[in-house]
């Protein structure tokens, strides 16, 4: 089941790359796209893995998850990576 939302904040869509690539990097998934759209796909420390997609339109990066955990909510994923991207 897929699940859809969307972060807005400062910054150019250079700049929200950067940050979410640096993420998907420092937990060591993978992470292919450009200011416009991408992938990303993470695996878990407790097995499975989060993969999906992201776009970008202006100051807003709008992540859907196309695969995941179905133990792991989507509100729980939504939550971390709010927390993350507010991290300076």
């Amino acid at each position: 089941m897929a699940c859809t939302f969307s972060i807005n904040l400062p910054g150019t869509p250079d700049e929200l790359v950067q940050k979410a690539r640096q993420m998907i990097c420092d937990a060591k998934g993978s992470f292919e796209g450009n200011v416009a759209n991408g992938t990303y796909s993470v695996k878990l420390p407790v097995g499975g893995a989060i993969e999906g997609k992201y776009d970008i339109d202006g100051g807003s990066i709008t992540f859907t998850i196309t695969k995941k955990p179905m133990l792991v909510p989507c509100s729980t994923i939504e939550s971390f990576l709010r927390s993350q991207f507010s991290k300076a």
